[in-house]
């Protein structure tokens, strides 16, 4: 007699997957990119940092609104379109020139983040899950922890060998893959 494995199982694996990737590189693994930016640009650190807030506030405040849309459409569709803004986000991070181009790419970002971030995760895991839920909830969280460990390691290596626009490249390959 064989057992299958619960379908949501496999769901949620993919799910700690994009989550690690989505987590781990815009919210831990961009800013370490600050020094060089500034060293290589000349800007100052509130310029660089300014992106970035302005990714936290327009990620809070557009999250309502297409939260509530989580319960009219597809999930998965909003998903995906967030995992393409972030593969598309970084190509052009990796090629950005200008201050406001580092800004428009974190607004990019922050839409990326809201459709395919915590909330539409959580919504997922909770549809699929009625058992074990907290357990799956805690596996799925767990992806935040481990793109924060992951992600700024690969950095790291790829800059001592190669530019920062390299790193950012192979940050691309790897949010497509994951």
């Amino acid at each position: 007699m064989t057992s299958r494995i619960f379908r949501g199982w496999w769901v949620l694996l993919g799910i700690f997957l994009s989550y690690t990737a989505l987590v781990g590189i815009q919210v831990y693994t961009l800013p370490l990119f600050y020094p060089v930016l500034i060293r290589d640009y000349g800007w100052s650190s509130e310029e660089v940092t300014r992106a970035a807030t302005i990714f936290f506030l327009t990620g809070a405040l557009i999250t309502p609104f297409i939260s509530s849309l989580y319960d009219r459409y597809s999930v998965r569709k909003f998903m995906v379109a967030g995992a393409l803004l972030t593969i598309i986000g970084l190509g052009c991070y990796s090629v950005m020139q200008s201050v406001t181009h580092m800004v428009i790419i974190y607004l990019g970002l922050a839409l990326a983040q809201v459709c395919s971030g915590q909330v539409p995760t959580m919504v997922v895991v909770t549809r699929w899950f009625k058992r074990k839920r907290g357990i799956a909830v805690g596996i799925t969280l767990l992806a935040t922890s481990v793109g924060g460990a992951v992600f700024p390691l690969v950095v790291r290596e790829v800059m001592a060998d190669g530019s920062w626009r390299d790193a950012v490249q192979v940050l691309m390959m790897l949010s497509g893959v994951m």
